[in-house]
């Protein structure tokens, strides 16, 4: 009896980080604009599921636009949406549409 509990309390637990992440993700205002700090790589979040990455190598720039099929690509998202002071800073919108219309 003792272990069916525990699996409902795991369950519980599952589903209420669940809600809280998806409450999370309603208050977000899309776009998001993020960067690495060495300004290689400039990202706008355009949904939970979509974005666009612009890559400054050298001369060449590229533009690369992403959509999350698979958990691990959500996952990648939810971070430069909420998790992205390790990684990522904020960049301005001007500053990626400066960047990107040089394309």
């Amino acid at each position: 009896m003792l272990r069916r509990n525990l699996k409902i309390d795991k369950v519980l637990r599952r589903n209420l980080k669940l809600k809280f992440a998806i409450m999370n993700e309603e208050t977000v205002i899309y776009p998001l604009y993020r960067k690495y700090a060495n300004n290689k790589s400039f990202y706008k979040i355009i949904s939970p599921e979509k974005f666009e990455e612009i890559q400054l190598l050298k001369d060449n720039r590229t533009l690369h636009v992403f959509e999350a099929k698979i958990l691990p690509d959500r996952n990648y998202i939810h971070d430069l949406t909420f998790n992205y002071k390790e990684h990522w800073v904020v960049c301005e919108e001007e500053e990626y549409e400066k960047i990107k219309s040089s394309l």
